[in-house]
């Protein structure tokens, strides 16, 4: 069962990832023509290579158009992009996976480029692609050039040079479009290869120096690409307490079980592939729950009970669920999900230990061992991307092995939770 667990848990993100996401949109073809439909979506985390496009969702046909048969296209109310082709560079720029040494090489190729930001000066763009980052500077009519960063390691991976010949091409686009204003020399040096800094730095360009906003940077905001999330449920959890051999009267392996519904507490954070389609989330979530549990269990000799044993504890359990979350229908207003991870758990108990009674003394100790993993399964309804019901289900795992042979305790449970989703 746990090798099924685990097998599906990697799995699972491949399976979502070959999932087809057909959208509206439509297609500008290299002639001018305008062709509409459907374009499919996948939530790669990268620039398209190329686009799958049909005509209608129904339509068994599917054509492909890479950058160099079209110049645009467009996700209606997600995401648009434009054709390039023409030289880039060729090193990795992305911690760690960086060159030994300057890489400076270049080669031609056609791209998608997705517009980040457009002023009355220079438009800036965005591709990326597994360990490279690009972004492209083009004027108003004018060419398309890409922004060049050149990190490296040298002598050792902790020593880090690198070339930020994109600050020196800014500077002359402020030199051209704004006499060399001095304040946004000063800004353009210090300027990060990230999209944040970039955009800020081109709005900067566009407005003289000003730092307003546009209506062109609010149209191009991005939702954001974490969400948090706050959650309460009641929480049924199912404890079997396995006897061992530390009393001879008490047949080993009997197993006695008790139930408690208790309230659960969670926070946590999504992770979007893309934010704007929302189908495939990585999830981290911490919970605290916790259980009362009393074992009863009489010895009889010669049908005549002669006495009887008493187990009674609380657990309290701090969680930490790292889990793939697959939206399997996923409308604006409403999402029908399913869930799995892999939980890991702290339990503690009162002086974390257990004691086993006879009604007139003590006379067994054990020792809870506080660290035990499990895997989560849910499945659950979005409503207006803002409230979240979900159903959950965690499999049987010890997390009580004191003495070899001797006690073994086990948690499953079944939760109903509801959590507020903040942000979009």
């Amino acid at each position: 069962m746990k090798l099924l667990a685990i097998t599906l848990f990697i799995a699972f993100p491949l399976i979502t990832f070959a999932q087809s996401n057909y959208q509206q949109g439509y297609i500008l073809k290299n002639n001018g023509d305008t062709l509409k439909g459907y374009i499919n979506y996948p939530e790669s985390g990268y620039s398209p290579v190329a686009i799958e496009f049909k005509v209608s969702k129904a339509d068994g046909t599917v054509r492909e158009f890479t950058p160099l048969d079209i110049k645009a296209f467009q996700i209606t109310g997600f995401q648009d992009y434009v054709s390039y082709v023409g030289p880039i560079s060729m090193n990795k720029n992305v911690i760690p996976n960086l060159p030994y040494g300057l890489d400076t090489s270049t080669t031609n190729r056609s791209l998608f480029l997705e517009p980040l930001i457009t002023g009355r000066y220079i438009t800036l763009f965005y591709n990326n692609e597994p360990s490279k980052n690009r972004f492209f500077i083009a004027e108003t009519n004018g060419s398309t050039d890409e922004l060049k960063y050149y990190p490296y390691y040298e002598g050792t991976a902790r020593d880090i040079v690198e070339h930020n010949t994109y600050r020196g091409q800014l500077l002359l686009y402020n030199n051209k479009f704004n006499g060399g204003n001095p304040q946004l020399a000063s800004r353009i040096n210090d300027v990060m290869f990230n999209e944040a800094d970039l955009k800020k730095i081109v709005n900067l360009i566009n407005n003289d120096g000003v730092d307003k906003p546009n209506e062109n940077l609010n149209a191009n905001k991005k939702p954001s690409g974490v969400r948090l999330f706050a959650g309460v449920g009641a929480n049924s959890i199912t404890t079997a307490y396995t006897y061992g051999s530390f009393n001879p009267a008490i047949p080993t392996n009997t197993v006695k079980y008790s139930n408690s519904v208790t309230p659960k507490i969670s926070l946590g954070a999504d992770f979007f592939i893309d934010p704007n389609v929302q189908r495939l989330i990585f999830r981290v979530e911490l919970s605290y729950s916790y259980s009362n549990n009393r074992f009863d269990h009489s010895v009889t000799a010669e049908n005549t009970t002669i006495k009887s044993y008493s187990v009674a504890f609380t657990q309290r359990t701090f969680t930490i669920t790292p889990q793939v979350l697959f939206n399997i229908y996923n409308k604006n207003k409403f999402k029908i999900y399913i869930d799995g991870g892999l939980s890991d758990n702290n339990t503690s108990t009162p002086n974390n230990n257990l004691i086993v009674s006879n009604g007139n003394s003590s006379y067994y100790l054990f020792k809870f061992q506080p660290f035990w993993a499990n895997y989560s399964l849910q499945a659950g309804v979005v409503l207006d991307k803002k409230i979240e019901l979900a159903f959950a289900f965690t499999n049987s795992a010890p997390n009580l092995t004191t003495f070899p042979d001797a006690v073994n305790i086990a948690n499953r449970s079944a939760c109903f939770s509801v959590k507020y989703l903040f942000g979009r």
